[in-house]
C-alpha cells in the first residue's frame, strides 16, 4: 500500500464514515471523511484525492450526482459506491456510470480492499 494515496469518504452516516475511515487507514492509505457531498465538493479541488468512496443514497446530492459533478469539472477520480438499498435499477445505473465497484451494505472488508486495489492500481508510481 502507498500512504501517499489519499482516499475521500463521503457518507451522511457518521458510524459508516468512522468504520470506513478506520478500514481505509488499516489498509495503509490516508483518508479524509465528509458528512455530505457538498462538504466534499468544497475541498476536492484543493486536495489530491486518489479515490472516492461514497454512499449512493444521501440527502441533497447523492453519489451518482456527485460523480457526475466531478466529471463535469474534469475530475475523473475512481469511484467506489456503497448502498444499503437492493434496487437493481440503481445498481445498473451505477455500473453504467463507470464506478469501480458498487458494494452492498453490509459488505466484507476484503471486498472494499479489492475495490480499492482496482481503483488505485497504477496510481502509486
Amino acid at each position: 500500500m502507498d500512504a501517499a494515496l489519499f482516499v475521500a469518504i463521503v457518507d451522511d452516516d457518521a458510524s459508516v464514515r468512522t468504520a470506513l475511515g478506520a478500514l481505509v487507514q488499516s489498509l495503509g492509505y490516508r483518508q479524509r471523511s465528509f458528512a455530505s457531498a457538498a462538504a466534499f465538493l468544497q475541498v476536492q479541488s484543493e486536495e489530491p484525492f486518489s479515490c472516492l468512496i461514497t454512499d449512493l443514497q444521501m440527502p441533497d446530492i447523492d453519489g451518482m450526482a456527485l460523480k457526475g459533478m466531478l466529471e463535469a469539472r474534469g475530475n475523473h477520480v475512481p469511484v467506489i459506491m456503497i448502498t444499503a438499498r437492493d434496487d437493481e435499477d440503481l445498481h445498473a445505473k451505477a455500473r453504467a456510470s463507470g464506478v469501480i465497484a458498487l458494494l452492498h451494505k453490509p459488505f466484507r472488508s476484503r471486498d472494499l480492499e479489492h475495490a480499492l486495489d482496482e481503483a488505485l492500481r497504477g496510481r502509486n508510481g
